[in-house]
């Protein structure tokens, strides 16, 4: 999901009206069937595209924290 985001954030700059079709596209949860939920949404929250390339929107924990010796990954959501 991150490339996707990534992608649509540059191409945004060039392109807003064809990155704004695919976007609605791509949020519509009618379109992720049988999923029921568009999961760029779910990702993206309200947060613009500019937002999201320039922070991260990691939901889940990659439990980098867990292996010995290391310490909490800076893109976690449960830091402690």
């Amino acid at each position: 999901m991150g490339s996707l985001i990534w992608f649509y954030a540059n191409l945004e700059q060039r392109d807003p009206r064809r990155a704004a079709a695919d976007l609605d596209w791509l949020m519509d949860a009618a379109n992720w069937s049988p999923m029921r939920k568009s999961h760029l949404d779910r990702l993206l929250g309200d947060a613009s595209l500019g937002q999201a390339v320039s922070r991260p929107l990691r939901k889940t924990c990659c439990l980098y924290k867990e292996l010995p010796h290391f310490d909490t990954c800076t893109f976690c959501p449960q830091p402690n």
